[in-house]
């Protein structure tokens, strides 16, 4: 990368004794300015070359935006070169996974504004990045609507020090030519190489160890490939090279394509020449029969073009895109006949006087005639309008596959933008897709090369961020500046896999039978689970327990117990004191094996384990809750009436009368050392080694 220059291109200035200073022609100041503003991507290419130079010698192999943060003299660039810094230095990710992760070497393929992404956010990990984009020009003239957490997303990254109009008032919106040459500009500052003109070919396993993965590129000018390019050696690539081609097939990756009913679309850029007449009107935003029929009625009865919907954006040019009806497309002469579904759209059939008629036609409509409508030229000639179907559309079975060659050097490959899932192109839902998959798949590498989680873990959390996209709408998506790149913080769905397997790592085992040598010792374990309808309830209890002054009113809870045992003798004997009521000097229940009675509860939404010996898996608690809910209200009665009486009979006994006839005596799991206890019949659960207990307590 330029970094050293000689010595005839790094003076400025020459002061010598006795003479004049030499004005500088080109400042740095100038040349700044000029690359901020400039507005092709080879010009500004050139220009950063041009700013390297004047930086220096870099001995200590800082970014480029390290460098100007210091010498920069243009207030624009200065301050994106701070927020970058700023940005490098998140606290989103783990200080030892990034040191893991510094100057890994990564690959991109396209050069489309989810590939740009992807490329910045490996930067700001530290990673070493070059991105290759078959075009040598971005000429792309579609405007985005973007979300608003998107546009809070580019502010970050300074996007809006380059393109200072960006996201004022409703301007929530952006040309793709327009994203892509800003994103490329802060991916140059980031140190990111890019490479124009070059076409990604296939990839070159390595057949020895000492050998990394490479890639099969060429210029599309036929000239020899850039060297650097040519030895590069990556651990992880990026693919976003815009549609889902065949030969990617030999990486791994397989798409699902989808057909719906014929829909034909029509786009067409006017040309803004921010006139006062431009500046009369103001961008419809999308727009669909279904909320504006009269509007639609109104197009179809003076301009004959019969729309489902129309979005008109007013950024570098006037931007239409509407959804014409196939019947009249054939009345207005635009399709020449009906084909069929397939070739309907094939050129030969299409009659390009009579689309521009209607696109124009469109258009006036939308400004109220308050605009010169004059078609923007494209780079090879010919006006910006074009008619295409989105009858189906197609997205990746999977996101990231991981490659092992001879060499047995595993290569992580990742999906982002078109190549993952082709966008639905209303209401901006396109270009957030692009970008959340661009994080998702940034951070599966960052697992993978900075984490060096197992591959197996790092594809199934890409596979969840896969799918938890569904979740993303423009209303549930804020404006929210912490969302960050780690899907944890943007998906429910993601979320609940991480917490589920974190809980899974963290809970010991438990085997349904004992072992050989726990049957030996004859031990006995012995769980308690109780639930309560709400915490509330529960706290009231305690604290009236405690007082002596009974339960708590309308409180209604089940307890299980839950008495998992092993074969021998000394099992059947503690067994049977317990049906006795048996008790300690204390007055508690007598346990002579490893199981421990705890008196703890749980939420109805949250049951847990009481005790921590060897927790319930969380089929046995799900097993219990399921008995619970089989109790008829016939059953439910009955156990009423029996408290009923027990208690009828236990204040007798209180009293004193003198009866010979004792209550029932029960265990109260609340107060393990109260000698009372009670045993009523179970539900079935299933299982053989399992005893459960069930007391319900209602105070109506």
């Amino acid at each position: 990368m330029a970094g050293t220059v000689t010595d005839e291109k790094k003076e400025d200035t020459v002061k010598e004794e006795g003479e004049e200073e030499v004005e500088d022609p080109r400042p740095m100041r100038k040349i700044l300015k000029e690359f901020a503003d400039s507005d092709d991507a080879k010009e500004s290419q050139g220009l950063f070359a041009e700013i390297l130079e004047k930086v220096g010698e870099n001995p200590d192999n800082k970014k480029p935006y390290q460098l100007l943060a210091d010498q920069s003299d243009f207030p624009r660039v200065k301050t994106l070169c701070q927020i970058l810094d700023s940005k490098s230095n998140s606290s989103e990710y783990k200080k030892d996974a990034k040191i893991a992760i510094n100057d890994k070497k990564v690959l991109v393929v396209g050069g489309g504004p989810c590939g740009l992404r992807s490329a910045i956010q490996l930067a700001l990990l530290g990673m070493e990045v070059h991105v290759v984009e078959k075009r040598d020009s971005f000429t792309r003239n579609s405007v985005l609507q973007l979300w608003t957490f998107l546009v809070e997303d580019l502010k970050q990254i300074g996007f809006k020090e380059l393109l200072p109009k960006f996201g004022l008032g409703d301007r929530l919106h952006v040309s793709i030519r327009r994203l892509q040459l800003v994103l490329m500009k802060i991916a140059l500052l980031m140190g990111v190489t890019v490479h124009l003109g070059v076409e990604f070919l296939n990839l070159i396993v390595p057949k020895k160890k000492k050998v990394g993965w490479k890639a099969h590129c060429f210029n599309i000018d036929r000239t020899e490939i850039d060297r650097t390019l040519k030895d590069y050696e990556f651990e992880a690539l990026v693919i976003g090279s815009g549609r889902q081609k065949e030969d990617l097939g030999e990486l791994g990756f397989e798409w699902v394509n989808i057909k719906r009913k014929l829909a034909i679309a029509i786009a067409a850029n006017f040309k803004n020449k921010n006139s006062g007449k431009d500046l009369l009107v103001d961008s419809l935003g999308t727009q669909g029969v279904m909320n504006q029929l009269d509007v639609f009625k109104k197009i179809k009865d003076e301009k004959a073009a019969d729309l489902e919907n129309v979005v008109y954006l007013r950024d570098d040019t006037h931007y239409f895109v509407m959804t014409g009806k196939k019947d009249n497309l054939l009345e207005r002469g635009v399709l020449k006949e009906d084909t069929g579904k397939d070739v309907i759209l094939e050129q030969s059939n299409i009659d390009q006087e009579k689309l521009q008629e209607f696109a124009r036609d469109v258009a006036s409509f939308c400004t109220e005639g308050k605009v010169d409508l004059e078609f923007y030229e494209r780079e090879k000639g010919g006006p910006d309008v074009d008619i295409f179907e989105f009858t189906s559309r197609s997205h990746a079975k999977e996101a990231a596959v991981v490659k092992v060659g001879k060499a047995k050097r595993p290569l992580l490959i990742v999906l982002v933008g078109d190549s993952l899932k082709q966008p639905f192109w209303p209401e901006g839902v396109g270009i957030a897709h692009g970008f959340f998959g661009a994080f998702d798949s940034v951070w599966a590498i960052y697992e993978f090369l900075g984490e060096k989680l197992p591959a197996a873990e790092v594809l199934e959390n890409r596979k969840v961020s896969y799918s938890s996209m569904k979740e993303l709408s423009k209303e549930s998506m804020l404006a929210v500046k912490e969302y960050g790149i780690d899907p944890y913080k943007r998906y429910g769905k993601y979320r609940y896999h991480k917490t589920s397997k974190e809980q899974e790592q963290n809970t010991p085992s438990t085997s349904k039978g004992n072992t050989k040598d726990e049957k030996k010792k004859g031990k006995t374990k012995e769980k308690t689970v109780q639930f309560a309808s709400d915490k509330k309830s529960k706290s009231k209890k305690e604290k009236k327990d405690k007082e002596g002054k009974g339960e708590s009113k309308g409180s209604r809870f089940a307890q299980f117990t839950a008495f998992f045992t092993g074969s021998g003798k000394k099992e059947k004997k503690e067994t049977k004191k317990r049906k006795n009521g048996e008790t300690d000097t204390d007055g508690s229940v007598q346990e002579k094996g490893d199981g421990e009675m705890l008196n703890k509860s749980a939420s109805a939404e949250d049951i847990r384990e009481v005790t921590s010996d060897e927790p319930l898996k969380r089929g046995r608690f799900h097993s219990l809750r399921r008995s619970f809910r089989k109790i008829s209200p016939k059953q439910r009665k009955k156990m009423k009436e029996e408290k009923k009486k027990e208690e009828e009979a236990k204040e007798v006994t209180d009293k004193g009368d003198g009866e010979d006839d004792k209550p029932t005596e029960r265990v109260k799991i609340e107060h393990p050392s109260s000698p009372e206890k009670e045993e009523h019949g179970s539900p079935d659960l299933n299982n053989d080694d399992v005893d459960v207990k069930v007391e319900v307590y209602d105070s109506s």
